[in-house]
Formats: structure tokens, sequence, C-alpha cells
């Protein structure tokens, strides 16, 4: 129903990557915003990675 608020979720994906030589890292980070009928909530995931080691 268009009138439904609380039912849409909404993310993003957002990447940087910094290398030099053989120095090479990246972070990316997954947010998530959904909605109730009294709140909002707000979740992201964070990842970064030395080459392609994901660090933790």
């Amino acid at each position: 129903m268009a009138a439904d608020f609380t039912s849409t979720t909404r993310g993003s994906t957002w990447t940087m990557r910094f290398h030099r030589g053989d120095w090479d890292t990246e972070i990316g980070t997954r947010p998530e915003l959904t909605c109730d009928e009294q709140e909002f909530h707000v979740s992201a995931t964070l990842d970064a990675f030395w080459g392609r080691r994901r660090v933790v």
C-alpha cells in the first residue's frame, strides 16, 4: 500500500580504496534504515580489507 510508510527499507553501499605500491586497503559500509509505527531503526555493516584479507 502506498500509504504504509513502515513497510519500506532503504540502504546504500559505500566503498573507498587506498593503495600505493604494495600497500592496498579497502573499506566498505552498508547502512540500512527501517522503521515501525513508533521509531526509526538504523543498522550498519563495516568491512575492512588489507589486500584480499578481511580485517576484523
